[in-house]
């Protein structure tokens, strides 16, 4: 939101929005000092959230913005924020390459008001399951109620997992949300002697005739990293 898109609605809408921003009922309505008063809460909202995040993950959540050149603020257009939370209770578990993993959650109010009245006895966690063993093994990462997000490690490629957030209390752990499921990629493959059959028919593996013509070296190439 710039000081040209606040200058550009109507008066009540601007009234609207400062009272959103805990602008006093009484306040005086004259548009400069309206617009100066949203401009500042947002100033100060953004430099809140830059204090909350460290540098490692916001270069990482980068990887995930999605930015399109005609969403840019044309002359007059109105932008409103998006809101931080919705007030509902879920949790996002996202792969990022075969042994990383991105997660994000919320709690509703009525969830978080329960919890912080007991934050001195329980422990927050992300429990990782990893869901294909026959043990089905699982580790905890504890987390903090300021926390909204977390990039998780997971050890085994090619493998299926699935997260909760929840809390442990003296010999006992509750789930507050389940996550969907994931399966992390392999970090490589090798080409079956069918498949490159299939793809390259005049390839002889054995005697070596065309092969370097007939197939890619990328193929020729696995194995030997």
């Amino acid at each position: 939101m710039t000081r040209e898109s606040l200058q550009a609605i109507p008066l009540e809408e601007l009234v609207a929005l400062a009272r959103e921003e805990g602008y006093e009922e009484g306040g005086a309505r004259d548009r400069a000092i309206l617009t100066e008063f949203i401009l500042e809460n947002l100033k100060d909202q953004a430099r809140e959230k830059e204090r909350e995040n460290s540098p490692s993950i916001r270069v990482e959540e980068s990887k995930y913005q999605i930015t399109d050149p005609q969403s840019k603020e044309r002359p007059g257009s109105i932008v409103y924020p998006i809101a931080d939370r919705y007030n509902q209770t879920k949790l996002v578990f996202m792969v990022r390459d075969p042994h990383w993993a991105f997660a994000y959650w919320e709690l509703d109010n009525n969830s978080l008001e329960k919890l912080s009245g007991r934050a001195e006895k329980i422990h927050l966690v992300l429990r990782v399951h990893e869901t294909e063993s026959v043990t089905h093994s699982s580790f905890d990462i504890p987390i903090q109620f300021s926390d909204y997000s977390w990039y998780i490690y997971l050890p085994e490629q090619d493998c299926s997992y699935s997260l909760e957030l929840g809390f442990v209390a003296p010999g006992r752990y509750t789930c507050l949300a389940s996550s969907n499921p994931i399966r992390t990629p392999r970090e490589s493959f090798a080409q079956s002697p069918d498949y490159v059959a299939e793809m390259y028919p005049d390839f002889d593996p054995y005697s070596g005739i065309g092969g370097s013509e007939s197939i890619p070296q990328r193929i020729l190439a696995v194995g030997r990293e």
